[in-house]
């Protein structure tokens, strides 16, 4: 049996600047692994997909920085059925977040073709078009499970 040491750092309402605000508490953990899925409420702000991806280029740069062993795994957001956050910017953004994995030599992980039922959210997964059910949560971590199990060069000695 595989156990782990999980924080979760989530914050209801949370942005890419709250994370970037917040980001020394996350790498004072020293973490070797981090899993970084953020952007949809920046979408919902207003705020365009390029000046989100720059916010998440700036965490993951300064994440390097302070813990360089750190295994960062960028992970696209869900679809969504909310106006606020279309999935035409909604899928723009991942394609910037997958460029942005790609040149920094982190893990990009797809959940938005995880999570779709033709081109729209699967509604077994959720609600209200947002938020996942508890089958949407599980499915979520049974995606990301191979990810978490996915063993690191000096994952004690971090």
């Amino acid at each position: 049996m595989l156990v782990m040491n999980l924080i979760n750092r989530g914050i209801a309402s949370d942005t890419t600047a709250g994370v970037l605000n917040r980001l020394d508490e996350v790498v004072s953990l020293l973490p070797s692994k981090l899993f970084i899925l953020i952007g949809a409420n920046d979408i919902a702000n207003g705020m365009t997909t390029q000046a989100i991806a720059d916010n998440i280029k700036k965490i993951v740069e300064q994440v390097k920085v302070d813990t360089p062993k750190t295994k960062i795994y960028l992970q696209g957001l869900l679809p969504s059925r909310s106006r606020e956050r279309p999935d035409a910017k909604v899928r723009e953004l991942n394609h910037q977040i997958e460029f942005i994995a790609m040149e920094t030599e982190c893990t990009y992980i797809d959940l938005f073709s995880a999570f779709t039922s033709g081109t729209r959210l699967n509604w077994d997964y959720s609600l209200d078009g947002l938020h996942l059910t508890d089958a949407g949560v599980t499915k979520w971590l049974d995606y990301l499970k191979p990810y978490l199990e996915e063993k690191i060069e000096d994952d004690e000695n971090l």
